[in-house]
């Protein structure tokens, strides 16, 4: 039992979990909830990045396409500073796509690492899909009065502050779960 927890609190396991929890960090009494999550997946993707450098055995990399179409896109960014009327502005996107291509890079090489990596993934999914479909029902059912039912309301905005970012984020995820319980149907009838 104790090896299985200590396997699971591998230090790539908590930081692939460090980027499924920013929609559950507070948001300090700040207007805008992007602020501290955005501070929150830099500095998560810095120590990272800091643990994958020093942790790599030298071994030699290679882009693939899509990495290659991800620098690009940070380069054409870059060059975009010339015709800008708002640099510090671009300055700003300039960094959250940077933030966006490390993110990218730092889960490529942790998914190298970990051993059935998409299985973990679809697990954490599977755990914060449940979590944010209770947390709008019970809003729901605590709301809801039967002799005068609302529509569009603020208070089933779930975990993302926002009404269809809420539903967006339910239904996408959705299908990953329905997958997967497809993929782990001989387990279940097992029981």
């Amino acid at each position: 039992m104790i090896n299985k927890i200590s396997y699971f609190l591998r230090i790539e396991y908590l930081f692939v979990i460090s980027l499924m929890i920013l929609p559950l960090l507070p948001h300090f009494e700040t207007l805008d909830k992007i602020g501290p999550q955005f501070l929150f997946l830099s500095l998560s993707q810095l120590l990272t990045s800091i643990y994958l450098f020093i942790t790599s055995k030298n071994k030699e990399y290679k882009l693939t396409i899509i990495e290659i179409c991800f620098l690009g896109l940070t380069f054409i960014s870059l060059i975009s500073f010339t015709a800008s009327d708002f640099l510090l502005q671009s300055w700003i996107d300039f960094m959250r796509l940077l933030v966006y291509v490390i993110v990218f890079f730092n889960l490529t090489l942790i998914s190298k690492r970990i051993k059935n990596f998409d299985q973990f993934v679809f697990l954490l999914l599977l755990l914060f899909l449940t979590f944010e479909v209770v947390a709008v029902l019970m809003d729901f059912l605590r709301a809801y009065d039967f002799n005068n039912p609302f529509g569009r309301s603020r208070d089933l905005q779930g975990l993302s502050s926002n009404l269809n970012v809420g539903a967006f984020s339910i239904l996408i995820k959705i299908p990953i779960a329905l997958y997967f319980f497809d993929k782990l149907k001989p387990i279940f009838f097992k029981l």
